[in-house]
Order: C-alpha cells, then sequence, then structure tokens
C-alpha cells in the first residue's frame, strides 16, 4: 500500500479549493484500496456453514427433503394433494 501511496502526486491538493481537493482525495484513496484490497465476491459452501450443535445430520437431511417437496407442491391445487 505504501507504493501505491507513493505513487501519487499529492501537492496538488495544495492549489485546489477544498471541496475539490476532498473529492481528489478520497478517489485516489478510494482508488488505492481497490488495488490493494479488492472487493471479491465470496460463496460459502453449505456444508461448512456453522450450525448450532442441535442440529444433526439427519434434521438437515429431513429439512431438504422438506424443500423439495414444498417446491413441488407449489401451484399444485389443494384437492390434489392427499393428506396421509
Amino acid at each position: 500500500m505504501h507504493i501505491e501511496l507513493v505513487k501519487i502526486d499529492w501537492d496538488n491538493l495544495n492549489d485546489m479549493p477544498v471541496t475539490y481537493a476532498y473529492e481528489d482525495f478520497t478517489g485516489n484513496i478510494i482508488k488505492i484500496i481497490e488495488v490493494v484490497a479488492p472487493n471479491v465476491k465470496m460463496t460459502i459452501k453449505s456444508f461448512k456453514v456453522i450450525r448450532d450443535p442441535w442440529i444433526t445430520k439427519g434434521l438437515m437431511t429431513l429439512s431438504v427433503t422438506d424443500g423439495k417437496l414444498y417446491h413441488r407442491s407449489i401451484g399444485k391445487s389443494t384437492m390434489n394433494i392427499k393428506i396421509i
């Protein structure tokens, strides 16, 4: 980050009005941050998510099955669904 800060000519901020100098300063800092620490979208796999200790593998399986059955039943009439 130090190398990126040295590359910028900061002397031109002294010759600008305050509002323009502030905009130039913040623009330069944002550019440096994007170079040094870019914003990267990360995804966490569902099996690596930390869960409560009481949620067992069996409960997770039942939850997934329940979700699949729910999505299959969406849009179907209640007359076609049999309740056991």
